[in-house]
């Protein structure tokens, strides 16, 4: 432990460690600023031009990162920096309030009702909405979804399009359930499932990289990206999910696993094509 606190110690008097730390210190910043984002808060009166500027100084320290990434030589203490500093952005977001973003609600729902049993595709969430302000009124939703909605109305009033049934795929609702199960009807469970599947991605991408022979320092490139954290951490979207199994699509090719790379083929094929069907 002692030896690890000085590796990283080393790094943050370093001009790369340094620069880590800069591109992270604007992301901390948004996520405290992103309470003026709440969901009842005017888009007047958000602070919007501040975030686009502390984004735009993030993503400029990152470009510089990345022009000078070939003479970076990768050692075992540069790699320990790469992931703390990778992992205090993401978490920095953790707390933060979704930018300019409500389809986490959606997530929320189709979560609960999937880890309820119950069919997330039945439904539309302005149905289920209209049977509980009108239970008098006849309905063929069932009793189930009705008390589901009665314990997250915020949840259920805020989701956008509310008219139309969800889109999402099979492997979604599983990844949305899983999420309700860790925090009921808090995004915090989401972000979590996010983190693991996004450091997943990471390791994917250091396999693919050292079974390609080139250097392991351009894992940056991915980990360190200040868009992708913003966009997955605080906007919540889980667009993370099908890129892992992108990656071990890649992977199963890179190493002539047909049978599986024909596998993850298919899941993507039909998590886009559901989709799709769903809209349809």
């Amino acid at each position: 432990m002692g030896r690890l606190k000085k590796t990283i110690s080393e790094c943050a008097t370093s001009k790369w460690g340094l620069a880590g730390i800069s591109l992270v210190i604007p992301l901390f910043v948004i996520s405290a600023l992103s309470s003026g984002f709440d969901y009842d808060i005017s888009n007047i009166n958000k602070p919007i031009l501040p975030v686009v500027a502390l984004m735009m100084a993030s993503g400029a320290i990152y470009l510089l990162v990345i022009f000078r990434l070939k003479v970076l030589v990768f050692s075992k203490s540069w790699a320990v920096w790469v992931i703390v500093i990778g992992l205090l952005a993401r978490l920095s977001m953790f707390t933060s309030t979704p930018i300019l973003e409500d389809d986490h609600y959606r997530y929320l729902w189709d979560g609960a009702l999937t880890a309820h049993g119950l069919n997330p595709y039945a439904y539309s969430p302005k149905e289920v909405l209209q049977s509980v302000k009108h239970p008098d009124e006849p309905s063929d939703v069932p009793t189930e979804l009705r008390e589901l909605a009665a314990k997250s109305p915020i949840t259920l009033s805020r989701i956008n399009h509310s008219k139309l049934r969800t889109i999402y795929p099979p492997g979604a609702q599983g990844l949305f359930a899983l999420a309700y199960w860790l925090t009921p009807f808090n995004i915090t469970g989401w972000r979590a499932i996010l983190l693991l599947l996004d450091i997943a991605a990471m390791v994917l991408l250091l396999i693919l990289l050292r079974f390609e022979k080139i250097s392991l320092s351009y894992v940056v490139i991915y980990w360190w990206n200040p868009l992708l954290i913003y966009e997955t951490f605080c906007k919540c979207h889980f667009d993370l999910a099908v890129g892992v199994w992108l990656l071990l699509f890649i992977w199963a090719l890179s190493r002539h696993k047909a049978i599986l790379a024909a596998a993850m083929a298919n899941w993507l094929q039909r998590a886009v094509r559901s989709a799709r069907l769903i809209c349809m």
